[in-house]
């Protein structure tokens, strides 16, 4: 792919209990997937969850508790040979981990969203057609935004 992209979670909840297991799904990951990574050797030699998310080039925001409660990638350009559906593969091997994700991507400016709902994909380029698939767009983000929000309440309950 190797083309400009800017990206950051619009809904995304992964609990700190779970960091240690998605840490090592993401380096399985880098691993068997070299190419959505910008340095894999680092993804898979990485000692904790911030270090494989910076091989692949993003950074995480965490609350209080260490929730990881935000993605944004930090890099200028995806990885060269990432699959066409960057950054989705990685949100994939997040999913066991996160109930939901919404990703709005911008690739060399074009808009592009992404909502996980497990493993589920909707994927989006540039504006809704009519009113109908607005709704349904809607009606998707409000799903996936509600089971986010459902899992940081239950995350940050003691």
């Amino acid at each position: 792919m190797g083309v400009l992209a800017q990206a950051e979670t619009k809904a995304f909840f992964l609990r700190a209990a779970d960091v240690e297991a998605a840490t090592e799904a993401l380096r399985a990951m880098a691993a068997r997937d070299p190419d959505e990574f910008l340095s894999p050797s680092a993804a898979t030699g990485a000692a904790s969850f911030d270090e494989v998310l910076l091989a692949a080039g993003w950074r995480a925001a965490r609350d209080a508790g260490g929730n990881v409660i935000g993605l944004k990638f930090a890099a200028d350009k995806a990885p060269r040979e990432a699959d066409d559906l960057w950054p989705v593969p990685m949100f994939r091997t997040l999913a066991p981990f996160v109930p939901a994700a919404i990703v709005d991507v911008r690739f060399d400016g074009a808009p592009a969203t992404y909502v996980l709902l497990g493993t589920m994909l909707q994927q989006w380029h540039g504006p809704p057609r009519d009113a109908d698939e607005r709704r349904t767009r809607a009606a998707i983000r409000k799903t996936a935004q509600r089971m986010v929000k459902a899992a940081t309440d239950r995350g940050r309950s003691p």
